[in-house]
């Protein structure tokens, strides 16, 4: 088997195991009602039951550290087990989620925007969109990627990764929908160091495209969720639960790894360390106003060798009630 072949398999491994989490046979069947995630963005008019095809724009690549190796069009590292089977370009991979998801797709013309013109879309760039033949419009957008790897193989990497949805209604447009996560390679994965990090560059982005559309209400049979969610009530303003939350996971950075602090959402994106049989979790958090205070909503990354619910959310809220009682 030729050198570089040999290089990528870890890679593909890494892809199967990211392709079984998100199928429906990595789980046992629901035996209840999921919940639904918050999210950052929803308009109060809109349901997904409203949308039909849906307009994939082509990935942005919105970085802006631009210097890890990543195209969203190209074929990620070849994997070796068979002639030209490489890792699904950003593209690939957000077609065939939305797909997955039940919705049908068609494509459109690429997107000009910076991440301001797609999180407060002004009346003068939304009239610049072109849905095609759709009234719905899906824009992605990559906003930063980073792997390490050393002469024994693969430290793991992570990508940060946005979407937008946008419905057109009587010549108008306007976003109806917005999102954001957080795509997780782990470590232990051997070849040569750059043919490593470029391999977990494509694995992690495309990572968070599934776990991004993992947020919209599924039409397809199977469970629709690989995560957990809980909720806790502060009786403070999000500012003062907002801060409390960053010296959370400032506190202990061989447990709590923040990849994604945004103040102006609330929200934080980061990995909690297991020393035991269940490695890092992927766990996403967001705060919102609620009556007079601050509702805080922790959507974890299931636990699929013990099938239940973590530590993780025990253990951020009773730190964090530490962190305001000071």
């Amino acid at each position: 088997m030729p050198k570089h072949h040999s290089e990528a398999i870890s890679v593909l491994l890494a892809v199967v195991f990211v392709a079984f989490l998100a199928s429906p046979l990595a789980f046992p069947k629901d035996k209840k009602e999921w919940p639904q995630p918050m999210v950052i963005f929803m308009d109060p008019d809109f349901k997904f039951s409203q949308v039909d095809n849906i307009c994939l724009a082509p990935v942005l690549d919105l970085r802006s550290d631009k210097s890890a190796a990543l195209s969203l069009t190209e074929r990620g590292p070849n994997t070796g087990f068979f002639p030209n089977q490489r890792i699904a370009t950003a593209n690939q991979a957000l077609a065939g989620g939305v797909k997955g998801s039940g919705y049908p797709t068609s494509e459109c013309d690429p997107v000009n925007a910076t991440l301001d013109d797609l999180r407060s879309p002004s009346d003068t760039w939304l009239r610049k969109l072109n849905f095609g033949k759709s009234n719905w419009l899906f824009v992605v957008a990559v906003e930063d990627v980073h792997s390490s790897a050393n002469w024994q193989g693969s430290e793991g990497g992570y990508a940060i990764v946005s979407g937008f949805l946008f419905q057109q209604n009587s010549g108008s447009a306007r976003l109806v929908w917005r999102d954001r996560s957080l795509g997780v390679v782990e470590g232990g994965y051997m070849g040569r160091k750059r043919t490593v990090e470029r391999g977990e560059n494509y694995i992690a982005v495309n990572n968070g495209i599934d776990r991004l559309l993992l947020k919209f209400e599924r039409r397809s049979r199977g469970r629709p969720v690989a995560y957990f969610v809980e909720k806790e009530n502060f009786d403070i303003s999000c500012d003062r639960a907002w801060m409390a939350l960053k010296d959370t996971l400032s506190h202990d950075p061989k447990k709590y790894r923040a990849a994604f602090l945004d103040e102006s959402d609330k929200m934080a994106l980061y990995t909690m360390v297991h020393l035991t049989n269940s490695g890092e979790h992927e766990d996403h958090v967001v705060l919102r106003p609620h009556e007079n205070g601050c509702v805080m909503e922790l959507t974890q990354g299931h636990d699929t060798i013990n099938d239940h619910l973590t530590h993780d959310w025990d253990e951020l809220a009773k730190q964090m009630h530490a962190s305001l009682a000071k």
